[in-house]
């Protein structure tokens, strides 16, 4: 080897040692980058230099930093750097116009003009090639093999420094994530409350677990004197500090408005002009609230888009507490909100949850689901205290060693036994829920992300009437697709529009009514498709008519159409 190439090699490697020190030392990716840059330039005795990092997730390379231009995105295997990426083999172009895989585009486009090329790909130490660095005209000559040698070291030591910035900056960001958790969970936790009452003749309780990204669930109890108490829980949509934030505003907003009007049913709607005014990026908040009468044992509910309060009677029946139609908060102005009334007996249990205790999962991914609830609530301890833990141990249990991303929240309060408890073997006292209709009625906007409510309003339904799993699915999913078709053609996808629903067992039927104000449909085309027409989305009325018994559009109302469809309680359980 010549002496003047050795000893020009010695000074680039030491060159290289240098470098590798300065970039080891930087954390910062973007200083990285720019630093990569400048000592790759200097080192290579190019004009100027180029680096692209692979974007995995959308199977592209990106420059955010490229000496003389902004940032370049391209296709993995298109141009030079593209194949770089994509076979990991240098490239080296001599004359850059007289080679065809060079486009001369970014030349025409910005003057510069391009002489000489040389590409490497940029290795991590377990040889996946994390980008490629590219060095444009070298000021004497061309670039030769001792080039591409030098090159391609330093372009190992850039992956390595590279990848350890990423881990630097993730760390970083996890724990400002976990910063920002935890204030959340303060903010959060800091507005519950400290205590519940103690009120003769009742007993309250709750239990309350924050999920690892901390939700907007919340809960209060609310004495507003003259015998009355006020029992709220809710949920606000999103996660992290703005919702914990939204939330606490919202709590302080609720009890000065409890407190200030009588009508429960008013106080929610204030509270929902209020959100329609306060939300942003589609933030809502699905709420129930009782105002209990302390001496009468009399409540008046107003849900709005929450989970039907469950109530447990004294003789160990299990019923939900429905009510009329009332819209998640935040989403439209100008609403009432309708209230339901209902005596609860000596001994009645009502428990209220967030939608994290049914959506608990295990390991395998299955949901705690409503029916399990109604099982532990069945066989748990009469006081309110023991019923509450006893379902949250049970939810516990089943989610053990499985990550929740929902917090968990329950509430039961309990009307003590005010006279002597019936005898055993007594005549046992008429239920209440002996030919009475159960039924849920709900309205949304138009928008698939509200679906989520009308499918566990329905679930929670149907499991109370030991309906088996499977037909729950399929009702479900029926359901789901029926209102999906709405909106998509009812309203051609628009997400502002109304929807109506009304889920009703009586003695011998399930009916789902579904109102739109749209686009009237052409019966004539509402034809079932064939089985392999069907595809993600697109069930169609095969499903539907194949699921129940019978199914009917009513297109007599001045404006849209009433969907009803029926299926028969008898083979809700025993299946079909």
């Amino acid at each position: 080897m010549p002496a003047i190439t050795a000893n020009k090699k010695v000074k680039q490697f030491e060159a290289l040692l240098k470098i590798g020190q300065r970039l080891s030392s930087e954390m910062h990716l973007d200083r990285l980058l720019e630093l990569i840059l400048d000592e790759t330039t200097g080192v290579m005795d190019a004009d100027r230099s180029s680096l692209f990092l692979v974007d995995q997730a959308k199977k592209e390379l990106w420059s955010k930093i490229a000496q003389g231009t902004t940032e370049i995105r391209l296709p993995i295997g298109k141009g030079i750097a593209g194949a770089v990426a994509k076979t990991g083999e240098i490239i080296n172009i001599p004359d850059a116009y007289a080679d065809k895989r060079f486009n001369p585009e970014t030349d025409k486009r910005t003057g510069y003009r391009t002489r000489s090329i040389l590409c490497v790909p940029m290795k991590n130490p377990e040889g996946h090639i994390i980008g490629v660095i590219q060095v444009l005209n070298k000021k004497r000559g061309v670039f030769d093999a001792s080039d591409e040698e030098v090159l391609l070291a330093l372009a190992g030591q850039a992956a390595v420094a590279v990848e350890n910035a990423r881990y630097h900056e993730s760390a970083l960001a996890q724990e400002r994530l976990k910063k920002d958790l935890e204030f959340a969970r303060t903010i959060q936790e800091g507005f519950l409350p400290a205590s519940f009452p103690a009120v003769p003749g009742w007993e309250f309780a709750a239990q309350y677990r924050a999920a690892q990204e901390v939700g907007g669930d919340f809960y209060d109890f609310i004495p507003l004197g003259q015998g009355q108490m006020g029992v709220l829980i809710g949920d606000v949509s999103g996660k992290g500090v703005p919702a914990a934030l939204f939330m606490a505003r919202l709590m302080s907003d609720f009890r000065f408005y409890a407190t200030a009007l009588s009508s429960p049913g008013e106080v929610v709607g204030r509270m929902n002009s209020i959100l329609v005014e306060r939300s942003r990026r589609g933030m809502f908040v699905t709420l129930c609230y009782l105002l209990i009468d302390l001496a009468q044992g009399k409540i008046t509910v107003v849900n709005a888009g929450h989970l039907a309060p469950l109530i447990r009677q004294a003789d160990g029946k299990l019923l939900h507490l429905e009510g009329a139609a009332n819209t998640p908060l935040g989403i439209l102005a100008e609403q009432t909100f309708a209230e339901w009334h209902h005596p609860l007996g000596a001994g009645d249990v009502v428990i209220l949850m967030t939608d994290g205790i049914i959506e608990a999962m295990n390991r395998k991914g299955d949901l705690f689901g409503a029916k399990r609830i109604h099982r532990v609530a069945a066989a748990a301890a009469r006081s309110a205290e023991q019923t509450g833990k006893s379902i949250f141990a049970a939810v516990s249990r089943f989610s053990r060693g499985a990550p929740q991303h929902d917090d968990l929240t329950l509430i039961c309060l309990r009307r003590k036994q005010t006279g002597p408890p019936r005898k055993k073997g007594g005549k046992p006292a008429p239920s209440r829920t002996e030919k009475r209709e159960e039924k849920v009625s709900l309205r949304i906007q138009s928008d698939p992300r509200y679906l989520a409510l009308v499918r566990r309003n329905l679930e929670f339904l149907l499991a109370q009437d030991e309906v088996l799993d499977q037909e729950i699915q399929k009702i479900v999913l029926a359901v789901d697709e029926a209102a999906a078709n709405v909106i998509r053609y009812a309203y051609s996808g628009d997400t502002e529009q109304l929807m109506d629903f009304e889920f009703s067992l009586s003695p011998d039927w399930l009916t789902i009514a579904i109102r739109d104000y749209g686009q009237k449909p052409d019966l004539e085309k509402i034809k079932p498709r064939e089985l392999e027409e069907i595809r993600p989305g697109g069930l169609g009325t095969r499903f539907i008519r194949e699921v129940m018994d019978e199914v009917n559009y009513d297109i007599s109302p001045p404006s849209g159409t009433l969907l009803t469809m029926k299926k028969r309680r008898s083979l809700l359980k025993a299946g079909r």
